[in-house]
């Protein structure tokens, strides 16, 4: 089984060069923005989890289960996952909008993934779409105006 955990660095911490050095000796690996674990079975889910928090206990890290699937199992096809909406938002809302390829770079994210979570984004009123030019802008739209679209 393969479990994918989101993190939530603090500035407070360490740097996430020293987090991903720590991850990566305790059997974690990234894949884009996530980092996954291999267990062999459900049962040992639990021990795994409990020596990633040993870890990063006190580097005021915060961490997520994000997804947990057969290890032979792709993702759903066409979904995109709630975990990875949010974090493309967010970005948007940090940044004050980014196009397709800044995302892309950003987020580590396939093209085809990318887009089809910036179209439910955009279906939910939390994104909207800009050209600007030859490039079409992403931002993230306010409370006011996502309560506008519903």
């Amino acid at each position: 089984m393969l479990a994918y955990i989101s993190l939530e660095y603090s500035s407070d911490g360490p740097s996430p060069s020293n987090i991903d050095q720590i991850l990566e000796s305790a059997g974690l690996r990234r894949q884009g923005a996530y980092y996954y674990l291999e267990v062999p079975s459900e049962e040992e889910l639990a021990p795994a989890l409990d020596r990633l928090h040993g870890y990063l206990k006190g580097s005021g890290v915060r961490y997520r289960l994000s997804e947990v699937r057969e290890q032979d199992a792709p993702p759903a096809e066409g979904t995109v996952s709630r975990e990875i909406m949010d974090i493309i938002a967010a970005q948007l809302r940090d940044t004050g909008g980014s196009n397709l390829q800044e995302l892309r770079f950003s987020t580590s994210m396939e093209e085809g993934e990318l887009v089809r979570a910036l179209e439910m984004l955009i279906e939910e009123g939390r994104v909207t779409a800009h050209f600007e030019g030859t490039t079409t802008l992403y931002r993230y739209a306010g409370p006011m105006l996502r309560s506008l679209c519903r």
